[in-house]
């Protein structure tokens, strides 16, 4: 009966039952090594190929040790002591990151700052380096291992390990995906904005994991992702946080710049590969932006606005501007006041009117050609009056001047129609009015005459050519009457150009 496959018994079995006692150093590296490889360890498939690499290596040595030894061969002892000791040190060196390595093979740490998250995908990145650097040297060894692809294994086994570890970083996303839920059950908004950059996270994995060609610093650029998106939530959960660390990581604002950057990742991962530079710059300056929290000020909220009514044309111009009323007198009372829910009830009205302000921005060429009834029953018009009903939902909550809003609303309306039935009006005049015709497109065949007065540099003052007999209604014909020089046929008196 054959005994049971171990993979311990595989990394670690020598090719000699005699090895010479100057590897013995190397082997019981080797043993410890692969003792920590099967107890589990981040990025496991390139550190068994280390370990494995490392075992051929002994046992060449070992081999060469014999054959020196029994053919008084000095190239073959020269051969082999000069890998022992930079093998060893290898190993060594290996052995520094695998404590670090080892507690994060199931799942990832909880940080107890946003420094920390930071700490940890540095460490996770100096980390995969020292693997990758250290399988290379070990590849770069003189000693070879006939008919083994190692460059296209090492490759397969790279992708493998940083796959595996953002399944596992999304795994546990997904166990407190839950008490979040429950948390923002009261902030519908905000949830939506948290399981939105979730999904994108997906997509990504998704993307990842249908590409088997992907590029260095899209993997590294994602898992980075994946890491500092966990430690929000994480900490934000954490109740021994500042308080302050904790609203500024789960405000509106940087939810939706993670939303901006992961969007852009992801378009990235489904084009042709191309430089990511500028995604990575980006994403330096959002891990940056976190680890300095910043007041959510009524004025940086609402400066999200200030550029839209200028996109706006008349169908709808006065009433985004009276939706932009509606909510800076919000803001300006949560300034004064401060209620509890303020600013997250201020971010979530501005973000309300932005959409709807997009809206009548797209809308402005379709519904130039609509009456007035017709322009109220347009979406965009819908989206106006659910942002103006919840805006005067808001001011009754905080008791504030709903007739003044109503008020503001109504006279914008008043003169949206009034702009809308002057074009009307203005457009109709038009139409009647008649209108000269371009006798470019008329070819009805009749001579004129015509004569050009030339002049130039040497000669200022202008002579006079020949005349010449045109026919109406071509290319020269329209330039005059464009010119408003009116048609003249032959026999009357010439124009001059």
């Amino acid at each position: 009966m054959s005994s049971p496959y171990s993979i311990f018994d595989e990394l670690t079995r020598l090719a000699t039952t005699e090895p010479a006692p100057a590897t013995d150093l190397i082997a019981f590296l080797i043993r410890s090594l692969a003792q920590e490889a099967c107890d589990g360890i981040r990025g496991a498939q390139t550190y068994y190929r280390i370990v494995s690499r490392a075992r051929d290596i002994c046992n060449s040595i070992n081999v060469l040790a014999k054959e020196a030894e029994n053919q008084k061969d000095w190239d073959k002892y020269q051969s082999y002591t000069a890998q022992i000791s930079p093998l060893e040190e290898l190993l060594f060196d290996i052995s520094k990151v695998m404590e670090n390595e080892a507690e994060s093979a199931y799942s990832p740490s909880v940080p107890d700052s946003v420094q920390q998250c930071i700490d940890d995908i540095k460490c996770w990145k100096d980390n995969r380096e020292i693997f990758r650097g250290v399988a290379k040297t070990l590849h770069d060894s003189p000693f070879e291992r006939p008919g083994y692809a190692w460059d296209s294994d090492l490759k397969a086994a790279a992708l493998h390990d940083d796959l595996s570890w953002i399944t596992t970083v999304c795994e546990a996303l997904m166990r407190i995906l839950e008490p979040i839920s429950r948390m923002m059950r009261k902030k519908p908004q905000q949830y939506l904005h948290v399981t939105g950059v979730i999904q994108l996270l997906a997509q990504i994995q998704t993307s990842l994991e249908l590409n088997a060609e992907v590029e260095e610093s899209a993997m590294v650029l994602s898992t980075r992702c994946f890491m500092v998106i966990h430690g929000m939530i994480a900490l934000t959960l954490d109740k021994n946080v500042d308080e302050k660390v904790r609203k500024h990581l789960w405000s509106r604002r940087t939810w939706k710049k993670a939303s901006g950057s992961l969007e852009k990742l992801k378009l990235a991962l489904e084009s042709p590969p191309k430089p990511l530079d500028a995604l990575i710059d980006e994403w330096d300056g959002y891990e940056r932006y976190l680890l300095n929290p910043e007041d959510e000020s009524v004025d940086k909220i609402l400066e999200g606005l200030i550029r839209y009514p200028a996109k706006i044309q008349r169908p709808y111009h006065s009433q985004a501007l009276a939706l932009v009323y509606g909510c800076k007198s919000i803001g300006a009372h949560v300034d004064s006041k401060k209620p509890e829910d303020g600013i997250e009830k201020l971010e979530d009205i501005v973000e309300l009117t932005i959409k709807a302000l997009e809206k009548c921005g797209s809308a402005a060429t379709e519904v130039a050609k609509l009456d007035w009834d017709e322009l109220r029953v347009h979406p965009a018009s819908k989206g106006i009056d659910g942002v103006v009903t919840d805006i005067k939902r808001i001011y009754t909550e905080y008791q504030m001047k709903v007739d003044e809003f109503n008020k503001a609303v109504s006279d914008a309306l008043k003169k949206d129609r009034e702009m809308v039935e002057r074009l009307r009006g203005h457009l109709s005049r038009l139409q009647t009015r008649q209108k000269p015709v371009d006798p470019a497109a008329c070819q009805c065949g009749e001579d004129y005459q015509i004569q050009l007065a030339v002049s130039d540099r040497d000669r200022p003052s202008p002579r006079d050519l020949a005349p010449h007999n045109m026919k109406s209604g071509g290319d020269l014909d329209s330039i005059l009457w464009k010119l408003g020089a009116p048609n003249q046929p032959s026999g009357q008196p010439a124009t001059s150009l």
